[in-house]
């Protein structure tokens, strides 16, 4: 959930703890995060064309999913 408090916007985040690991919530909550500074930097952007991954999760991601 998300709510704005003095001039600032705090979420939180509840989840089933034996499905997710804290650290995988932490990463989501990262990259949430980082979303939500691209689109407030650039708000007339399409979506679909904002980068919603940063160059090192991108290469993790790549890595990862490579055969």
């Amino acid at each position: 959930s998300l709510r704005e408090e003095k001039h600032q916007i705090l979420g939180s985040f509840i989840y089933k703890t034996t499905i997710f690991e804290e650290k995988t919530v932490q990463a989501f909550s990262r990259y949430y995060v980082d979303l939500l500074e691209k689109i407030a930097d650039n708000p007339s952007q399409t979506i679909s064309l904002v980068d919603r991954l940063d160059s090192k999760a991108r290469r993790k991601a790549i890595d990862d999913w490579s055969c």
